[in-house]
């Protein structure tokens, strides 16, 4: 998938150098400014593993980690916001220096390459469930996290 980000507005966390010897710490693809106060917080899988199907074991598993790259990712853009990890901030183009952080409506996206519809929701009803008390703490709604194939994707112009 070819996403679709402007560099002004955008910082590829998970390209970040100085985030990558980070040992332990996951992060989403990017992270990236789209009007107004509204932060997009995306994160791309190539698939996932059937909840109901053989691949029952690894679905937990396959939850944690996007859980654990959008928290880390929100948590290292906020203190790189606050400059407690200049190395990052250093790195954020100009629009994310002088962002009103605090005003931030985030909006979470996992795109799931040729993922088909109906296998979208066991997804997006397991990362709601178990984000839930992250999602409260920074006050965002769950209907702001969205689970998504590339079809959607391309008409919410994530992707080529």
């Amino acid at each position: 998938m070819a996403f679709v980000v402007d560099d002004d507005t955008t910082f590829e966390i998970e390209k970040a150098e100085c985030v990558n010897r980070m040992s332990g710490v996951k992060t989403v693809e990017f992270i990236s400014l789209t009007g107004g106060s509204t932060v997009r917080v995306v994160e791309a899988k190539t698939s996932a593993p059937n909840p109901k199907g053989a691949e029952l074991e690894k679905f937990p598993v396959y939850i944690k980690s996007i859980i654990e790259k959008f928290q880390n990712s929100i948590a290292l853009m906020n203190v790189a916001a606050i400059k407690r990890r200049e190395d990052i901030y250093d790195l954020l183009p100009l629009a994310m220096q002088t962002f009103h952080w605090e005003k931030a409506e985030y909006k979470l996206y996992l795109v799931i390459k040729n993922q088909r519809i109906e296998w979208l929701s066991p997804v997006s009803d397991a990362l709601k469930k178990e984000m839930k008390p992250f999602l409260k703490c920074w006050r965002i709604p769950d209907s702001d996290l969205k689970v998504i194939n590339e079809d959607i994707a391309r008409r919410l112009q994530l992707i080529d």
